[in-house]
């Protein structure tokens, strides 16, 4: 979805991130030769495929399901179903 210029098209959005945080996606942009904001549309698309493939064993964002998930002091005391 480029625009003109190479530019993202679409919804402007404003948020406060950490500082610790801002400086993070600075450095990760400027090391990537990119914009904070195309650096930061990349990070959330790689994470939205990330958590549409159902063989990725990462666990991004999703609720814990069952004993597989728990914890292991959960499940050491019974806790786990």
């Amino acid at each position: 979805m480029s625009g003109r210029h190479g530019r993202i098209a679409g919804a402007r959005v404003n948020f406060r991130l950490p500082p610790d945080l801002k400086r993070w996606l600075e450095d990760r942009a400027a090391g990537r030769v990119r914009t904070m904001t195309s650096e930061l549309v990349d990070i959330l698309e790689k994470t939205r495929s990330a958590e549409k493939d159902p063989h990725n064993v990462r666990t991004l964002g999703r609720k814990q399901t069952g004993p597989a998930d728990a914890s292991p002091a959960l499940c050491r005391e019974g806790r786990a179903a």
